[in-house]
C-alpha cells in the first residue's frame, strides 16, 4: 500500500494520547485540502494505533501518534 502513495508524512502531537490522535486527524484534513488545491487525489488512509504501556516513558515526553507515507 505504501508503494502506491505519494511521498508525505503526517504526525500528531499532544499532551495526551487522545490529543495526539486528534491532532493527527487534523493534519490529515489539512493535507487533503492541500492536495485538493493542487488538483491531486488524496489516498484513503486507515490508521491503526498501538500503544506499548510496558515501556517507561521519559518525564516530559510528549505523546506522539505518527503515520509516515513514503
Amino acid at each position: 500500500m505504501l508503494d502506491d502513495m505519494p511521498g508525505f508524512g503526517l504526525a500528531g502531537y499532544g499532551d495526551t494520547v487522545q490529543e495526539a490522535i486528534d491532532d493527527l486527524y487534523i493534519a490529515q484534513e489539512e493535507m487533503k485540502e492541500l492536495f485538493h488545491e493542487e488538483g491531486k487525489a488524496f489516498p484513503e488512509l486507515a490508521f491503526e494505533f498501538r500503544f506499548d504501556e510496558d515501556t517507561p516513558v521519559p518525564e516530559g515526553f510528549r505523546m506522539q501518534a505518527e503515520m509516515v507515507a513514503s
